[in-house]
């Protein structure tokens, strides 16, 4: 009896199986990134038609060759012998490479090297998969051109400069701003770059602490968009010198970046002039109403007793002089020098007369002493017969320095 047995068996799976193999096979030969495999021993056993395209290698001119016959150690990336001794040992690597094209030509990669292996976790192969990143390395040292010059932009400017983002944090300063720094033993790493200097301001203590609150404020005002310039002076005295700046800040604006320029232009000796122009005035005034007083209570006064001035600012460095001081040193042959003044900080004077002076300066009082010698007189020489030190404030009773006569000296 003759028939026929149809075994039927469903394919499907295989077919969609087969499919997704075919799909995956293409997807790697004809996709956008360079795709390289090679054995244990680092021969190549495939590549991608975009190798081919990068390299100007095919196929055949590829396989069987060592993996790393491309790579351009002149043109960066890592050593050939580095290169596998870490593939070998961790199995992947990841980073940038050199490579040689076809045509002698060459350009840097980004490459990850991976492992293939089977069911039973056993090594078949090597993966290495990358792109060319030539243009993004051109893009990033193009950038980093620009910046660079613009530090040196900044580096050139007369002022202290720093460059704020938009919640008030430090992106850059300049070198006037570094050796400000430097100089005032500023605590902190990397010249407060990445600190918030609204905070810092707004938490100032001490010596910088004046105009701190109101710095603070303004600057808010800019990073918060309320303003667009803030303006500003305040004093910085450090233990040896009065100092003030003018703060100028100002908000630039370029797409959705937003930066706070803020510059400290140091204007002390300005200052030190109105104040001089200050401390002159007033002393000046009150030393002509001392001698209007002293007139009319000594009526019978014969006007021939003779007088000097000396004026010294708040820290004890002399600033004036009225003729009858120059005709003083004149005619003993010397100039004002140290053994006249009180001294700077906790220096100590060096002479009596010194010491006068420093225990005004310290107490913001006038004094007066009789008989005091001189700076520089001879063991015997006559003491000046009266030596009166007046201080002179400020409208804020802020100490401008001290006036200094010598009355009746010889």
């Amino acid at each position: 009896m003759a028939g026929v047995v149809v075994n039927l068996v469903d394919i499907t799976t295989f077919k969609e199986a087969l499919t997704n193999v075919k799909q995956f096979s293409s997807a790697i030969a004809q996709g956008p990134t360079q795709v390289m495999f090679f054995d244990t021993r680092g021969r190549v056993t495939f590549v991608n038609q975009s190798f081919e395209r990068e390299t100007g290698y095919v196929a055949p001119q590829a396989i069987g060759r060592d993996f790393r016959f491309l790579l351009n150690v002149d043109a960066g990336g890592e050593d050939e012998k580095v290169l596998w001794e870490a593939v070998q040992a961790h199995g992947s690597w990841r980073g940038e490479l050199g490579v040689r094209r076809r045509n002698g030509t060459s350009f840097t990669e980004m490459a990850t090297i991976g492992t293939v292996r089977d069911d039973a976790g056993r090594l078949v192969c090597f993966v290495k998969v990358s792109e060319d990143i030539t243009e993004r390395k051109e893009q990033e040292r193009d950038l980093q051109r620009t910046k660079s010059l613009l530090q040196k932009i900044i580096d050139g400017l007369p002022h202290t400069l720093a460059v704020l983002d938009d919640e008030g944090r430090i992106v850059a300063v300049n070198e006037r701003w570094r050796d400000f720094a430097e100089n005032n033993e500023f605590v902190g790493s990397d010249f407060s770059i990445g600190m918030n200097y609204v905070r810092m301001c707004e938490f100032a203590r001490g010596q910088v602490a004046e105009g701190a609150s109101e710095i603070a404020e303004g600057l808010r005002g800019l990073t918060e968009g309320h303003c667009q310039s803030f303006d500003i002076e305040y004093p910085c005295h450090s233990t040896f010198e009065r100092r003030w700046f003018a703060l100028h800040a100002r908000r630039v604006e370029a797409g959705d970046q937003i930066r706070i320029i803020v510059n400290h232009e140091d204007i002390s000796q300005v200052k030190a002039l109105e104040a001089k122009s200050t401390l002159l005035r007033n002393a000046l005034s009150e030393l002509m109403a001392l001698e209007n007083r002293e007139a009319s209570s000594t009526p019978h006064s014969t006007g021939s007793e003779t007088r000097s001035v000396f004026l010294f600012d708040s820290f004890g460095r002399p600033e004036w002089l009225d003729a009858g001081a120059k005709a003083l040193l004149e005619k003993r042959g010397s100039f004002l020098t140290e053994d006249w003044w009180p001294g700077r900080g906790s220096e100590s004077p060096k002479s009596e007369f010194g010491q006068l002076l420093k225990r005004s300066l310290r107490t913001g009082m006038g004094v007066t002493s009789k008989n005091l010698p001189l700076p520089g007189s001879a063991p015997n020489a006559v003491p000046c017969p009266e030596v009166k030190v007046t201080p002179f404030y400020t409208p804020s009773q802020d100490l401008l320095g001290i006036a200094v006569e010598l009355i009746g000296h010889s």
